[in-house]
């Protein structure tokens, strides 16, 4: 079996909660498929100053009437060259495209060749929270928004009705997608984690460590640090210290008392094996958060805000505390509460539900029940010409 993955991130760098899952889904493809042949093809990435010119220029693209901004930002010459390569060189089994941004490619595809999709966000509900973030600030900007944001729903939708199916992350992301597109054939593989965590030692010192390890130049992690750092640090006993781990984080950390930031960070497991607790006070965005998901498959309890949470199997885990308010989260880390937190064990359910080999199964059973009819393939060849001309 041959299956090329044109891929958002590149899994073999280790940067934020898209990295991670791609890594653990990989690894319940190798499991479901042990003879099977993965090509991953990454998005190239581009540097910080380049992002910002070209996001600024698919939204001007887009304002006067183009593909919406998110997805121009996804087109690459090269990915869709190595693509086609791939495709005539040897037709594969499979494509799974990972990210919804990249269903601009859909129309490349040969008709014979099933095409799964996974979702890491329902993408137009995302950008939806972000543009939120950015009117408040520039408020002559919500027209142009609005209209980019209707574009790229549109869009998200009739792409993702013309592929074979989709993987999930979480069950409200599904329910939120076979609301709009009954028909998707659909399964769901929470964050999975391609490797073994350290055994949890038991926790002393008088210092409470709290940490927190994420991609920091992703704005909804910037903007939960950001929040919890004006709303909730000011107020907390001298005896707490706040680790910041992943990359980024030596920026946003610097200067601030008893806030120790160790930028990017190998070894995943080194982040939890520090911590007594993992916080995720995230207030923005959409989609599952993978960090809180790996903080649990390392057996640290985590404290977190009801967003963060959402989408998560935890179902009511000791170890796991949530907090909305700065005053619920202040007067928490200030009482003994927090200490015993520290100190309980995740549940052996929540903790295996992270296990690549619990879903190989799932994969292999969904891949068999979705063989391509001929009505089927001709039906998706036609949506996809005409996709092709839209783009």
């Amino acid at each position: 079996m041959r299956i090329l993955m044109p891929s958002i991130v590149d899994p073999s760098v280790s940067r934020g909660g898209a990295w991670t899952v791609t890594r653990g889904l990989m690894r319940v493809m190798q499991l479901a498929w042990p003879t099977a042949e993965v090509k991953c093809i990454p998005l190239p990435s581009r540097s910080r100053s380049a992002h910002r010119l070209r996001q600024a220029w698919c939204l001007l693209r887009s304002a006067v009437g183009g593909t919406p901004a998110k997805i121009a930002f996804a087109h690459d010459r090269r990915l869709r060259r190595e693509l086609l390569h791939d495709l005539t060189r040897i037709p594969p089994d499979l494509v799974i495209v990972n990210g919804s941004d990249l269903l601009w490619l859909l129309p490349l595809v040969p008709r014979r060749v099933r095409v799964f999709l996974i979702v890491h966000n329902i993408e137009h509900e995302l950008y939806r929270s972000k543009i939120a973030a950015v009117v408040e600030r520039w408020p002559r900007l919500t027209a142009t928004l609005e209209r980019d944001w209707r574009a790229l729903r549109r869009f998200e939708w009739s792409s993702m009705r013309n592929v074979d199916g989709a993987i999930f992350l979480s069950d409200a992301d599904r329910s939120s997608a076979l609301a709009a597109c009954p028909a998707l054939p659909s399964l769901v593989i929470p964050p999975v984690f391609d490797y073994q965590p350290n055994p949890r030692a038991p926790r002393t010192g008088e210092k409470l460590i709290v940490g927190m390890f994420a991609d920091f130049t992703w704005w909804p992690n910037l903007t939960g640090l950001r929040w919890f750092l004006r709303e909730v640090w000011p107020a907390l006993d001298s005896h707490i210290e706040l680790h910041l781990f992943g990359f980024g984080s030596s920026a946003v950390g610097a200067g601030i008392r008893r806030v120790h930031s160790y930028g990017f960070v190998e070894d995943q497991r080194e982040p939890f094996d520090r911590c007594d607790l993992m916080i995720a006070p995230i207030v923005s965005g959409a989609g599952i958060k993978v960090k809180v998901a790996e903080a649990l498959h390392n057996g640290v309890p985590v404290i977190a805000t009801p967003f963060a949470l959402r989408g998560l199997p935890i179902n009511s885990d000791d170890a796991v505390h949530s907090a909305d308010s700065p005053e619920q989260w202040i007067r928490f880390l200030n009482s003994g509460d927090a200490r015993s937190l520290a100190q309980r064990r995740v549940s052996a359910g929540t903790a295996s539900y992270s296990s690549p080999q619990r879903f190989a199964p799932a994969l292999r059973e969904f891949h068999a029940g979705n063989e391509l009819s001929d009505e089927a393939a001709s039906t998706r060849v036609s949506a996809r010409t005409g996709s092709r001309r839209a783009s």
